[in-house]
């Protein structure tokens, strides 16, 4: 019989290493040949032709951009100028920090005897933060003593002339101003008469019934009424001659007919009469007149 002999375990562990590297060298030989048999689709972006107007609108947009700034550059003198208020307002790293006070300092460390040490490195630490603080405040101050010297308003540069010519102009509409002011007075003045007299219009007047409170009472004050006689319906008039109720009335006798043939009878029993009187002179005219 053939003995074997027993192998160590760093033999077994190399034997299993090796045994794993060449599963890999294959398993990666087999991916490679499986990448290169499947080809890449081509991308329309990489094979079709470049456009006429690619890039038009971005080029728009840039000028449009560059003529925006060079306009806020140029305008009431620069004042929009960011870069400038950037460096004239520009804060230190610690500005916004805050800085403790001195009483909080003593008590914690008095309560606490092993806060020493950070308490000696913290010192500069703070004074560093005032520093910039101090800084940054002389800085606003000198901006804004710069500005405060400068003219805030233009000189004048107007001639005397044109002066004056713009003070008579001033004058005539200052005149022109108050007409049109005391016409606007009048005319409201004139509304609210009108409105005046429609309320006053609007008013009961006349007699009324009024109530009052007296220790006694309600008192109730009913003023006297005035009575008028009814309308007393109008008598028809008679004819004198047919006894109907005539329509008409003869404008020389004042008698009343109701027909053509009552008239002429009425009539020749005037003249009749009159012929009978013929004692005045106008009689005698009209009867001579009518013969």
């Amino acid at each position: 019989m053939v003995r074997r002999t027993p192998r160590s375990k760093k033999a077994k562990e190399e034997e299993k290493n090796e045994s794993e590297d060449v599963n890999m060298d294959g398993e990666t030989s087999e991916n490679e040949s499986s990448d290169e048999d499947i080809q890449a689709p081509e991308l329309m972006v990489t094979s079709r032709s470049r456009r006429d107007g690619a890039g038009a609108k971005m080029q728009v947009l840039i000028q449009s951009a560059n003529m925006e700034d060079d306009f806020y550059k140029d305008a009431y003198g620069g004042a929009f100028n960011e870069d400038d208020q950037d460096d004239v307002f520009q804060s230190p790293v610690h500005s916004d920090d805050d800085i403790v006070d001195s009483d909080f300092d003593k008590s914690e460390e008095d309560d606490d005897p092993a806060s020493d040490g950070e308490g000696k490195e913290g010192g500069p630490r703070r004074s560093k933060r005032v520093k910039g603080r101090e800084e940054n405040d002389d800085r606003k101050k000198k901006w804004v003593i710069a500005r405060m010297g400068g003219a805030c308003v233009a000189a004048n540069v107007v001639d005397e002339k044109i002066h004056e010519r713009m003070l008579r102009e001033a004058e005539e509409t200052e005149r022109i101003n108050v007409e049109s002011l005391k016409k606007y007075e009048e005319f409201e003045l004139e509304k609210r008469k009108k409105r005046e007299k429609v309320t006053m219009s609007k008013k009961l007047v006349g007699p009324r019934i009024i109530e009052k409170d007296s220790q006694e009472g309600k008192v109730v004050i009913v003023p006297t009424m005035k009575i008028f006689e009814c309308a007393r319906r109008g008598e028809g008039l008679v004819c004198a001659v047919t006894g109907r109720p005539a329509r008409y009335r003869d404008p020389v006798s004042g008698l009343p007919y109701s027909s053509k043939l009552a008239f002429k009878v009425i009539r020749d029993k005037y003249y009749k009469y009159l012929a009978t009187v013929r004692n005045g002179e106008d009689v005698n005219e009209f009867l001579s007149s009518i013969e």
